[in-house]
C-alpha cells in the first residue's frame, strides 16, 4: 500500500496534471481493492475463518460485498474515463447514472451492514425468551 502511494505521487508529479483524472491509478487501486475482497472471500470460505459465526449478520462481510459490487462494476468505467468523456453526450450521461447508482447502493448497503449485530442480538433474544 506504501508503494501505491509513492507510485501515485511520482506519477502526479511526472506524468499527469494534477487537474486531471488519473484514470491509471484508479484503475490500479481499483485492482488491489478487487484483488484483496476477492483474497477475503477465499480465507472466508476456504479457511472458513468464520465457522463460528452466522455470516449473514456479519457486518464485515456485507461491507466487502459491496465494495467489491462497486468497484467491479465501476472498473471498466473509471479506467476508460478519458475516451467515455468524447462519447455521446447520452451515453455518458447514462453511464455516469449507473456509476452514481452503484455508488448509493454501496453506502446505503453498508450502513445497513453496521446494523445487522442489533438484529441478530434481537433474534437472539427472542429465541431465548
Amino acid at each position: 500500500m506504501v508503494a501505491f502511494g509513492i507510485w501515485g505521487t511520482l506519477y502526479t508529479v511526472l506524468f499527469e496534471s494534477i487537474y486531471t483524472f488519473h484514470s491509471l491509478s484508479f484503475s490500479l487501486g481499483s485492482l488491489m481493492i478487487i484483488f484483496f475482497s476477492f483474497l477475503y472471500f477465499f480465507r472466508v470460505s476456504v479457511l472458513d475463518n468464520y465457522s463460528s459465526e452466522r455470516l449473514s449478520f456479519d457486518p464485515v462481510f456485507w461491507i466487502m460485498v459491496m465494495i467489491l459490487l462497486f468497484y467491479t462494476t465501476t472498473f471498466l468505467y473509471f479506467s476508460s474515463l478519458t475516451f467515455v468523456i468524447e462519447l455521446d453526450r447520452s451515453l455518458s450521461y447514462l453511464l455516469t447514472r449507473l456509476v452514481q447508482f452503484m455508488s448509493v447502493t454501496m453506502y446505503l448497503g453498508m450502513g445497513i451492514a453496521l446494523y445487522l449485530p442489533l438484529f441478530s442480538k434481537k433474534n437472539s433474544n427472542d429465541t431465548l425468551n
